[in-house]
């Protein structure tokens, strides 16, 4: 019995690739795959070079040592993805050099008046009660 992999698109679009136990050799495509995107992942944390050089040095690599087809790697792309963080990275870049995140950051501060919680999605931590319980003795008269 030969080893198998087997793979393919479900309806929809996300590709799934299985292998069976034994079969490490017909495997090897995926493991080089994995193998590239975690020293690809790795470099890229390590900030020293350019993430953009890095992730496209790695989807060349994927690519030239035919882990993928290549008309598979044009139909993994989301066109509209690509679009949005393009978009995205433009408006930052260019905002970023008018200082309009630094003042933003600055102003928020100096509204809550140093009251971390004021500006946060999440509510802060209760306070001890100062009044006193109901349960404390009154003096009767």
């Amino acid at each position: 019995m030969s080893p198998r992999v087997a793979g393919g698109a479900d309806p929809t679009g996300h590709i799934s690739i299985t292998c069976e136990p034994l079969a490490l050799r017909s495997c090897r495509p995926m493991l080089l795959a994995i193998l590239i995107f975690a020293v690809a992942l790795a470099v890229i944390a390590s900030e020293r070079v350019d993430r953009t050089k890095i992730a496209l040095l790695g989807a060349g690599l994927v690519v030239v040592t035919q882990t993928i087809e290549q008309e598979q790697a044009i139909e993994a792309i989301d066109f509209n993805t690509i679009g949005l963080l393009a978009g995205m990275m433009l408006m930052v870049k260019l905002t970023e050099t008018t200082g309009v995140y630094t003042y933003l950051a600055i102003r928020a501060g100096q509204l809550s008046r140093g009251a971390r919680w004021r500006w946060s999605c999440r509510s802060p931590p209760p306070r001890p009660s100062c009044r006193r319980s109901s349960t404390t003795s009154r003096r009767s008269s």
